[in-house]
């Protein structure tokens, strides 16, 4: 191959990428086309080679910058260093597309399961419950936008300590107030990780658990918790507050709250 074999318009084909690209590679002195008599640019064999590890670093995700100050000081000492310093990084993101993806299986497999609560709607159901470890944010709200300030809080607070790749029940925390009205007074996620100087964090006892499931807007909850309070008071079970309303199918799922799932929790025990 001999010097100035190509044009621009050749090079940018034989590489499917813009002349702007090529362009900007010439500004960055990563390439220097010769300029013909006409002014046009002419590509020679070691732009050719330029071109060539430009492409290959950048398929691996390396920066441009990083290819730039490779290419003016290119040594094996320096291609080895470079290729282990890619390798880490791509070893990193492999990792967290991993844990990426096992936050869809998770949300997917929990989403299948709660079909099967369909014939649960409406009901009074009493469960005996695991102890379950959780983070809390104690501030009063009342309305959707309120629940999504104080959680973006609590998820800001607790970023060095969950995996918010995975999925979390979240919910809110729930201040009954006899005969049909409530107060939100905190939100939380359940989150298997407890950690030390955490003071935020809480355990959801084990014992038995009434559940309500219920479909729709969440301006039914205070409807709900009263008939779930009439029923557990003719089964003869003292209710333990707060109460936890679990967000199952919200926004993030679907934009008809028809389809929004919620579970209204509490602990009880026998009178």
């Amino acid at each position: 191959m001999t010097k100035g074999d190509f044009t621009i318009k050749e090079i940018a084909k034989m590489y499917g990428i813009s002349t702007h690209t090529l362009r900007h590679y010439e500004k960055l002195m990563m390439i220097q086309p010769e300029r013909t008599d006409n002014n046009y640019r002419s590509f020679s064999e070691k732009d050719i080679y330029n071109l060539n590890i430009i492409r290959d670093l950048k398929e691996l995700g390396v920066p441009l910058k990083t290819i730039q100050s490779y290419l003016e000081n290119r040594t094996v000492e320096n291609t080895t260093h470079l290729l282990r310093e890619n390798s880490k990084k791509l070893e990193a993101e492999i990792s967290l597309l991993k844990k990426k993806v096992t936050g869809i299986t998770s949300r997917l497999k929990i989403m299948e399961e709660l079909k099967t609560r369909e014939n649960q709607m409406n009901q009074l159901i009493i469960r005996k419950i695991e102890e379950r470890r959780a983070f809390q944010r104690l501030s009063e709200f009342t309305d959707e936008a309120g629940f999504e300030k104080e959680m973006r809080s609590l998820y800001g607070e607790l970023l060095d300590v969950a995996e918010f790749y995975q999925f979390h029940y979240v919910g809110g925390i729930i201040d009954w107030l006899p005969p049909e009205s409530s107060i939100y007074k905190g939100v939380f996620i359940l989150e298997s990780k407890l950690v030390s100087n955490q003071l935020n964090q809480f355990i959801l006892e084990e014992g038995s658990y009434a559940s309500y499931f219920y479909k729709g807007n969440y301006e039914q909850t205070s409807k709900y918790i009263a008939k779930m309070e009439a029923e557990l008071k003719r089964e003869h079970y003292r209710i333990i507050p707060p109460f936890y309303e679990f967000y199952l199918i919200d926004f993030h799922e679907t934009n008809d709250k028809k389809e929004y799932l919620t579970e209204i929790q509490v602990k009880v025990e026998k009178s």
